[in-house]
């Protein structure tokens, strides 16, 4: 589980959080920094199915159910992060910075 302080922007906005959330190749991490003695999650509840929605539960399924990855097994794909916060009312300047929403 990945925790974010949420009282000061971005990470107070829930659509930059979901992107942030995309951006991390949680299966790979697994098995490369824990080298499979983990589990990757959707949500830091117990893995047992009374305790997490049937929506957030990992069990068998290769990616995230809330955030899939923007990429394959251990690449990235910036294109897709980019449009993802441009779609999150983001936006960039000439020099390539993220700007929030109304800046």
């Amino acid at each position: 589980h990945v925790g974010y302080n949420t009282r000061r922007a971005p990470l107070s906005n829930p659509r930059f959080r979901a992107v942030l959330a995309s951006l991390i190749d949680k299966r790979t991490l697994v098995d490369t920094a824990f080298s499979g003695y983990a589990e990757a999650a959707a949500s830091p509840l117990a893995a047992s199915p009374e305790w997490v929605p049937s929506d957030l539960q990992w069990e068998g399924r290769e990616t995230d159910p809330l955030h899939p990855f923007v990429g394959a097994s251990g690449g990235f794909d910036p294109e897709t992060a980019r449009d993802r916060l441009l779609e999150a009312g983001y936006r960039f300047d000439e020099e390539g910075r993220l700007l929030a929403p109304g800046t």
